[in-house]
């Protein structure tokens, strides 16, 4: 999966059994800490915005959270939802199918973050093993 979070360099869902997964992505120390303690629903509202809204919307979120700015972030994302998925007509245009299953909950107390380094290995390859990534 693909995500549009402005300062997410990388972002990866994997898909684990009975219809749960799990996110990683990797992004600026300052966002890091401030999506690691947004309330569960609204990092839930706002992992599917991701997917689903264009990077102007992400990248709008994105200045509120690092700039400490209060917003209602269920019902900015749910309007721009709403605007983003209705052509001129008023028809509703959305095509689930064409987009990722929504986030329904996040695991208590599984959000965490871990600081990355960019590091080199000494040896790529050894009897046995190699180290891919």
């Amino acid at each position: 999966m693909d995500s549009k979070l402005y300062n997410i360099i990388y972002s990866v869902c994997v898909q684990l059994r009975d219809g749960f997964s799990s996110l990683v992505w990797s992004t600026i120390p300052a966002l890091a800490s401030k999506l690691r303690l947004l309330p569960e629903s609204d990092f839930v509202h706002l992992v599917n915005a991701a997917f689903r809204l264009r990077l102007a919307d992400l990248q709008y979120f994105q200045s509120q959270l690092l700039e400490g700015d209060d917003i209602n972030l269920q019902d900015e994302i749910t309007w721009r939802e709403q605007v983003e998925t209705k052509n001129f007509t008023g028809e509703n245009m959305e095509d689930d199918s064409k987009l990722p299953p929504r986030i329904l909950g996040v695991q208590e107390k599984s959000r965490a973050s871990f600081p990355l380094k960019m590091r080199n290995a000494e040896r790529y390859v050894k009897e046995r093993i190699t180290l891919i990534g």
